[in-house]
């Protein structure tokens, strides 16, 4: 049993490992797990936009051919129609929308201070559905 144990021992720490060959295999292995680590407010952002995209598709789901899903926010006392939305930043919502008098709006907020509602909106001819933008972070949907 003995030489077991010494067989294993030499075999983790040969007599040629010097305290340098130990620290450069301790950094290259932290190196390794910091690649591996990711911002947890990126994963956020991400859910963030997935749950509001997956919001927006349950709700569309067996609408008529003249209703449309539309995504308002909220910034001050103004409801602003949202028509994209995207995140710069792992915690940054930037959105283009439009207000009551129908002119185009950029807005820039924290994710936290945004509020958005859903509606199920009728259209009136010669309106067309416009479909809400979605910019997910680290996707390749759109």
């Amino acid at each position: 049993m003995k030489d077991n144990q010494a067989l294993v021992a030499r075999s983790l720490l040969s007599p040629i490992d010097t305290n340098a060959d130990l620290m450069a295999r301790y950094e290259a292995h932290q190196e390794k797990l910091m690649a591996m680590r990711t911002d947890p407010n990126v994963d956020l952002a991400e859910c963030f936009m997935e749950g509001l995209k997956a919001q927006a598709e349950q709700l569309g789901k067996g609408l008529q051919d003249n209703q449309q899903v539309l995504m308002y926010c909220y910034h001050g006392l103004e409801k602003l129609c949202v028509r994209s939305i995207g995140m710069p930043s792992a915690n940054v919502v930037s959105m283009r929308c439009v207000d009551a008098d129908n002119r185009e709006t950029y807005i820039t907020g924290h994710m936290h201070a945004v509020t958005f509602s859903f509606v199920i909106h009728t259209l009136v001819p010669p309106e067309v559905k416009t479909p809400i933008g979605f910019n997910i972070p680290n996707s390749s949907e759109g």
